[in-house]
Order: structure tokens, then C-alpha cells, then sequence
């Protein structure tokens, strides 16, 4: 299964992590918080689906994140076996 993972997150060691564990190139944006990030996203592509990887993990994020369509809330630190299944539980493209 091949898929495409955007990595967004204001601290830069994160981002390889990704890499490190998925053996993929991730692409790093930068400028906004990850809110505002979904909603910029959902607003252009809105069948597309998003992960939101935080470590602010409160209710009121996780609120807000379902509110502008992300698909899942993920809270650091990551439990990459979990976040591997749910990955594969999204819709493909191709559905």
C-alpha cells in the first residue's frame, strides 16, 4: 500500500521521526497552527482526509478538529501501530 503522509509541526525533529518509521519522504509546511492548517486544507480539498497529530490534545482542540473534518486526533506520543491501522481504515482515492 503506498500512501502520501504531510508531516506539519513546529518542532522539526517530528517530522524525521516520520520518516525514520514510515521510510518515506514527508513534506514539512510551516506559517499556521494546525487548526487553521485543517481548515485551509478541508476548504480546498475537502474529500481529502486529515490526521491531526498533536501533542495539545485537549477536549476543546479535539472539538475543533472534528468540527473542520479531520478524520482522526491523534495525541503525542505517537503509537505508530495505531496510527498504521487507522491509516489504513481511511478511504483510498480509489474508493
Amino acid at each position: 500500500m503506498s500512501v502520501s503522509i504531510l508531516v506539519v509541526d513546529d518542532e522539526p525533529d517530528v517530522a524525521e521521526l516520520f520518516r525514520q518509521r514510515f521510510r518515506r519522504e514527508a513534506r514539512q509546511g510551516t506559517g499556521m497552527d494546525g487548526l487553521a492548517l485543517l481548515r485551509e486544507i478541508k476548504e480546498r480539498w475537502a474529500e481529502l482526509p486529515v490526521m491531526m497529530v498533536t501533542a495539545y490534545g485537549d477536549d476543546e482542540r479535539r472539538r475543533r478538529a472534528g468540527q473542520h473534518g479531520a478524520a482522526e486526533f491523534i495525541t503525542k506520543p505517537v503509537d505508530f501501530e495505531m496510527l498504521k491501522e487507522r491509516l489504513r481504515q481511511l478511504p483510498s482515492a480509489s474508493d
